[in-house]
């Protein structure tokens, strides 16, 4: 037979209900937003710009899907000055990885700022979502 006792958990049931008031979908999107900033700044920084289109158009997309209410995409909001081709920088995929049809090199700018920024950006996303939740670090 074995035999338990637990200690402290009043406190970490008073805690855990605390902490559901603060860790809101809303809460959560607006850190993951603030933290992925530099990676939107370092895409446009690294996009070839002919018009500016594609530069402006980079940035963060809202996501429609109830599943998953705290998504954050960074990309090219190809929607985000109208639908029409003039208005839209549809060619932002050729000009990430190149087309074989237009005989275009790639020029990489999406991929290479998200690996720049992963490691700051995850480290600063945790950060945050301890100090919104006071977890204090341990040593």
């Amino acid at each position: 037979m074995i035999h338990a006792k637990l200690e402290g958990v009043n406190g970490a049931i008073t805690a855990l209900e605390s902490m559901k008031g603060r860790a809101t979908n809303e809460a959560i999107g607006r850190i993951v937003r603030n933290a992925s900033k530099p990676i939107v700044a370092s895409a446009r920084a690294r996009v070839p710009v002919d018009s500016g289109l594609l530069r402006n158009q980079i940035g963060f997309i809202t996501a429609n899907d109830s599943r998953f209410p705290t998504t954050t995409l960074i990309g090219v909001n190809y929607r985000f000055q109208g639908a029409k081709r003039g208005n839209s920088a549809y060619y932002a995929h050729i000009v990430e990885y190149g087309g074989k049809t237009i005989n275009r090199a790639p020029h990489p700018f999406m991929r290479p700022a998200f690996q720049m920024n992963e490691a700051r950006v995850r480290k600063q996303i945790m950060g945050m979502i301890k100090k919104l939740l006071n977890i204090k670090e341990t040593k």
